[in-house]
């Protein structure tokens, strides 16, 4: 019960003007695809009908399996920019000349508000297409999950990843949610959104419950920004002013929010009064429909970047996760051992600990490291690309974002902030100091080459990422936490850079990660042996200045890269 379709709901805020298929594996129920699939949101990949490495049971809500030919592809990249776990690579707040930056962030549940479409089949979830023609409806099937999301966010710091907020989302069936972060008095950032959050919680997963929603980081009662008891003693408020942002599928909800627990009748979003939400006790999997947007804005100069958040998809969290003799349990069933749903209030509540992975046979994994690699293999860049505009007659600006958004489940960072390996295989240094090496190759336009590191703070002939954030700047960047250094033959002020993660100058291997089973990881179904790189996101960041009118403009543009896959028995 929500407005009519193609209203919009809410207007602008401040300076913003698989889950697991469960049940019986029956797909006789007319879908709106036919056998049209999404190989990025299905079960399956690319590996589905028993082609390929598929042929692996799929483990059902009562302990049983799915018919074998159902290949059962892990956490994935989604090119475009959907999924269940989502990485918005860079918020900034700091001044930029003098100028107030903010950042702001919508979150989206794409699952389709239409009452009109076709009720959602169980054929559609299997293909990846559920939501997205389909209407998931307020009814108790067990054998679907419902359209809304219980979702947390996350905000990490640059050095080490620290959690410096998080809290908990309600997204109705076609919801956007809004905030804006900026920087206060204390130094560290503060969020405000005028949107709900998740203030209290009552019953279990698995036995079912109800949440309550309500705005909580108002003007006058802002999410202010803090670093938990946990992390390393020399981090700065300056570290938390820049950083990285995480969306994370928890659970199902029913489309819409309801008049009270008893009666269960849908109602709008209140934006005053908050909400009522329903938690069925056969409690699903987030569907694979989050999408998120930022805009870094500074309000004196107009300037305005945005950028979607990269998506991971088939993450299936399973942080409350059942495990039984059957083997692990991919919903919550009515009636079996219940977990508080308190739960969700936890810090680093879930991670990319708390994926549900298969390997070819149909084994189920989470947890670490298994997790952390297929994020690792799902993210990994052998090489980022870049073009440059520094020419002094538009006052042209460069900086590059490289983070690493995995680092912090690969290193273990001590109360001092060294750093050490994790598990053995990861492909990370874990170095605090200088950081990870890589190669950074400046051009010019015309073909004039440098491959060196850095003129300051420090001048040094070699390249490294110092933090689990960095900005490399070129000459005049502001805000840069290296500038590299330019080719001394450089002929034109603009060019492009390869940051290489996989090599070093003389071409040895730097970073690699070899799977000890070659039969556990995937890429969309087919299982690979590892990849060389790192896991890493790049953007670059554009600005000039038009001198005759005093404006300035820009962009953020996605860095391109080269992704190396080791097949299985390479190295």
């Amino acid at each position: 019960m929500k407005e009519e379709v193609g209203m919009k709901r809410r207007g602008a805020l401040g300076a913003l003007a698989g889950w697991v298929v469960v049940g019986v594996l029956v797909c006789s129920s007319t879908s709106a695809f036919a056998t049209a699939e999404d190989i990025y949101e299905n079960i399956s990949g690319l590996t589905w009908s028993g082609i390929g490495a598929g042929g692996a049971d799929f483990p059902l809500l009562a302990g049983g399996n799915a018919l074998a030919g159902f290949s059962n592809a892990s956490a994935t990249y989604n090119p475009n920019g959907i999924g269940q776990y989502l990485f918005g690579q860079y918020y900034d707040v700091r001044t930029i000349d003098g100028d107030a930056q903010v950042t702001n962030i919508a979150i989206v549940n794409t699952n389709s508000n239409n009452h009109n479409l076709p009720t959602c089949t169980q054929t559609d979830v299997i293909q990846g297409r559920d939501g997205e023609n389909c209407f998931f409806n307020q009814s108790t099937d067990i054998d679907l999950p419902k359209g809304g999301i219980l979702a947390k966010v996350r905000f990490r710091e640059s050095r080490y990843s620290s959690e410096v907020l998080d809290f908990n989302i309600a997204l109705s069936c076609g919801e956007v949610w809004t905030a804006r972060l900026e920087l206060a008095s204390s130094g560290f950032p503060q969020l405000i959104s005028g949107d709900n959050v998740v203030t209290s919680v009552s019953g279990n997963f698995g036995a079912g419950g109800s949440l309550k929603t309500k705005p909580a980081f108002t003007a006058a009662t802002p999410g202010v920004f803090r670093f938990p008891s946990t992390a390393p003693s020399n981090l700065v408020p300056d570290d938390a002013a820049r950083g990285y942002i995480e969306v994370i599928g928890i659970a199902d909800l029913p489309c819409e929010p309801v008049d009270n627990t008893t009666d269960k009748n849908p109602v709008p979003i209140d934006q005053k009064n908050g909400n009522t939400w329903v938690i069925n006790a056969n409690t699903f999997m987030a569907t694979n429909a989050l999408a998120a947007e930022a805009l870094l804005v500074t309000s004196a100069s107009g300037n305005s970047y945005g950028y979607p958040f990269d998506a991971i998809s088939r993450f299936r969290p399973v942080i409350f996760g059942i495990q039984d003799g059957t083997g692990l349990r991919t919903s919550y069933a009515d009636g079996t051992p219940s977990i508080p749903l308190s739960a969700v209030f936890g810090n680093e509540t879930p991670n990319i600990n708390d994926c549900l992975g298969f390997s070819v046979g149909g084994i189920p994994y989470t947890g670490s490291p298994e997790c952390v690699r297929q994020f690792n293999l799902a993210l990994h860049k052998g090489r980022l690309v870049g073009q440059y505009d520094i020419s002094p007659v538009t006052a042209g600006k460069t900086n590059f974002v490289v983070t690493l958004p995995t680092k912090y489940r690969n290193c273990n960072a001590s109360p001092s902030g060294a750093l050490s390996k994790a598990y053995p295989q990861t492909p990370f240094a874990c170095v605090a100091n200088p950081g990870e090496e890589v190669t950074c190759t400046i051009y010019d336009r015309l073909e004039n080459l440098a491959v060196g590191g850095f003129t300051s703070p420090s001048s040094t002939d070699r390249c490294f990422l110092p933090r689990e954030l960095t900005i490399l700047g070129l000459s005049g960047s502001i805000n840069a936490d290296e500038i590299l250094a330019l080719p001394d033959s450089a002929l034109t002020p603009a060019g492009w850079v390869a940051i290489e993660l996989d090599d070093d100058q003389q071409g040895n291997v730097l970073h690699r990660e070899i799977f000890p089973d070659p039969l556990v990881h995937d890429i969309l179904g087919g299982r690979v042996q590892g990849y060389r790189g790192l896991p890493s996101l790049g953007i670059k960041v554009q600005t000039y200045e038009n001198g005759n009118v005093g404006g300035s403009y820009g962009a953020i543009v996605k860095m391109q890269a080269d992704d190396p896959v080791l097949q299985v028995g390479q190295s």
